[in-house]
């Protein structure tokens, strides 16, 4: 019981820090305290999936572990994250925040970059939906097993990821320019395709990443003050529903997944569909546990590196570091990646992990502190640039190291944000002119 009772304190520390910010800076602190999304994110990785699975005693690597060593990573998960919130307020007093400055041509550049994104996530997406219905035998045969049809898929179908940074600059654009009648129905058309589709790829994680960009993205431009006003009412609302809807619907693509059969494994599942989705979607924090009772090897920096050098084909250096995903499981089932291999598998590993992975607790002390030190960087960044499409690219790497970061291997990471920031920053290059005659 001293295990509960200290991951509900964590995560009374955390629905506290969020409280504080959001009451004395409003709920515009989702976008602009990266703190808010750490504290969320964070309790759901180290506080309350562990709790979870503790209390259904349902574990993925092992049936179970030794007393002390939950007691042990729960302490270590507090003290992670009281550093973190004391360095991120830190560097936020440091940099704080400046008032906008936008052109109406850098808007309507922007709405235009918004269009040509969606329209890319769009078709590829449509594609990649295409090969699931013809080369994959279907949505039900594609769920019984995702990794397996990966090369039938092809590597294209990562571009889909467009349509989450296109959906974000394409409102970003609207909320700084006038627009036609025609933007409602075109925007609610696409972020309700990208729903559709994250859904089908039973991608929980997409669809709360959609969500979040799009919401950070409207908080950043229309401040919403702390004090209760008809507008802070009614944003606070549909944020809340959507968050419930984002819950509804993450629980549904649970039970799609484990119904595409009717074995003793699937119906477990499906029984606990609640646990499975929180394990599948934050249940990282996991691995700490096993290295206490098994050993772990450590990579000084190595799985970093691979993402560094993963633009270097393994055909022109043979013995390029693997990332995280792969070396951890590896450790906890041997033989599961080999390079070159067919079905290999992977696992997640977050912030925490990887760090720890690397350098021990010590590394994941150094993240902490390099986390805070570039969400409140990039926030400050997107305040002060005059030009929204440098606005949404800071505001995407400030939000997606508050998210995505903490819960991905750190190669999939900057696989994802070079595929988010590259084409912002490149189109910024264009003339405004051009883009806004384009439109």
């Amino acid at each position: 019981m001293i295990y509960a009772g200290l991951c509900i304190l964590g995560i009374f520390l955390a629905v506290m820090v969020v409280w504080r910010a959001i009451s004395r800076r409003g709920i515009s602190a989702i976008a602009r305290d990266p703190l808010v999304l750490f504290s969320l994110y964070f309790a759901l990785i180290h506080f309350i999936t562990p709790l979870a699975k503790y209390w259904e005693g349902i574990f993925r690597y092992q049936s179970q572990y030794e007393v002390i060593q939950y007691l042990y990573t729960i302490l270590f998960s507090i003290v992670f994250y009281v550093f973190a919130c004391f360095w991120s307020e830190y560097f936020r007093r440091r940099y704080g925040n400046v008032a906008l400055g936008v052109s109406a041509r850098s808007g309507a550049g922007a709405m235009v970059v918004g269009y040509i994104l969606c329209a890319l996530g769009v078709l590829f997406s449509f594609k990649d939906l295409s090969t699931i219905q013809s080369a994959v035998g279907g949505v039900e045969s594609f769920l019984s097993d995702r990794h397996s049809f990966a090369a039938e898929r092809g590597t294209s179908r990562v571009f889909s990821n467009l349509l989450l940074v296109g959906t974000a600059v394409l409102l970003a654009g609207r909320l700084n320019v006038s627009s036609s009648k025609l933007f409602v129905p075109i925007y609610i058309g696409v972020f309700g395709f990208s729903v559709f589709y994250f859904n089908v790829l039973s991608s929980r994680n997409s669809v709360l990443i959609l969500f979040i960009l799009n919401v950070s993205v409207y908080l950043f431009y229309r401040l919403v003050p702390p004090k209760i006003t008809k507008r802070t009412l009614l944003v606070s609302t549909l944020v809340a529903s959507s968050v419930v809807g984002l819950g509804v619907g993450a629980y549904k693509i649970t039970i799609d997944r484990y119904s595409v059969a009717d074995s003793a494994y699937m119906e477990e599942r499906r029984d606990s569909a609640f646990f499975y989705m929180l394990d599948g979607a934050f249940g990282n924090d996991e691995a700490r546990l096993w290295f206490l009772e098994h050993g772990q090897e450590y990579y000084f920096g190595e799985t970093y590196l691979a993402a560094m050098v993963n633009f270097i084909p393994r055909s022109m250096w043979p013995e390029k570091p693997l990332g995280a995903g792969p070396r951890l499981i590896n450790q906890i089932r041997p033989g599961s990646y080999v390079v070159g291999g067919e079905g290999n598998n992977s696992l997640t590993t977050g912030l925490v992990v990887e760090a720890q992975m690397n350098f021990g607790n010590a590394g994941v002390f150094v993240a902490i502190v390099l986390w805070a030190y570039f969400a409140n960087l990039f926030i400050r960044k997107a305040s002060q640039s005059p030009v929204v499409l440098h606005q949404v690219g800071f505001l995407v790497l400030a939000v997606s190291l508050s998210t995505i970061f903490i819960y991905s291997e750190f190669l999939g990471y900057i696989v994802r944000l070079g595929l988010f920031l590259i084409p912002v920053f490149a189109f910024s290059l264009v003339p405004i002119r051009a883009l806004h005659l384009a439109r």
